[in-house]
Parts: structure tokens; C-alpha cells; sequence
């Protein structure tokens, strides 16, 4: 019989969290670290990132299937 070992193990098996967004909802922000994996279901998310300089940089566009 397994058993969970460390915290990752436990952390990585716990129940999945179903969460929405609204459009244009920011999940994250630069510099802070995502307090979750997310997985998209529906619709698509915009990566970005800032400059004082040159503004918003769209990284990429991701949706469900994205790799």
C-alpha cells in the first residue's frame, strides 16, 4: 500500500480547485510567485509582461490544449 510521503506528495494529490475568471481578471502579477498550477478549461489566457519603458508585452496567448 503507498502512502504519502512528503507534503509535495500530499500537495500534488489533494483535490483539484475549480476557479473563473472574469475577462481581463489579472490571476497573477509580474514578479510574484503563482500561488497555484492552473490548468484552462474554457476560454484563453494572455501572458504579459511590463516595462516602464515599452508598456505591456504580450509573451503569449494560451487556451485549452496549449502546451
Amino acid at each position: 500500500m503507498c502512502c504519502l510521503k512528503t507534503e509535495t506528495d500530499r500537495l500534488v494529490l489533494s483535490p483539484i480547485d475549480h476557479y473563473h475568471f472574469e475577462p481581463d481578471a489579472a490571476i497573477y502579477h509580474q514578479g510574484q510567485q503563482a500561488p497555484a498550477v492552473y490548468s484552462i478549461r474554457n476560454g484563453c489566457v494572455k501572458l504579459s509582461l511590463f516595462s516602464s519603458e515599452s508598456g505591456e508585452r504580450i509573451v503569449r496567448l494560451l487556451g485549452t490544449g496549449s502546451e
